[in-house]
């Protein structure tokens, strides 16, 4: 079991994998920031802590594990809310 230190940002994908079409161009500004050694901005991101998983995984096998185990090594969960949000189902 990794350590409780990451942080896990949860965002609405929108039914989609463009990034301007979805919340996760908020997740992916934070990630640049983090990247950018002019800004002190760091974070411990949950979701590195684990192989990727895809929205075409078999749920029970892949995807809920994966996510348990984001869970577990997190402390923070980060919550982006925009106007995408609030017209999800």
């Amino acid at each position: 079991m990794s350590y409780r230190n990451g942080v896990y940002v949860a965002f609405n994908g929108c039914g989609t994998a463009v990034p301007t079409k979805s919340d996760i161009a908020h997740y992916d500004m934070l990630k640049v920031w983090k990247a950018n050694d002019d800004i002190d901005f760091t974070f411990v991101d949950s979701h590195e802590k684990t192989k990727s998983v895809r929205d075409t995984s078999d749920r029970e096998k892949t995807l809920y594990p994966r996510l348990q185990e984001r869970f577990r090594s997190s402390k923070v969960l980060f919550l982006i809310v925009t106007e995408n949000t609030k017209n999800s189902s």
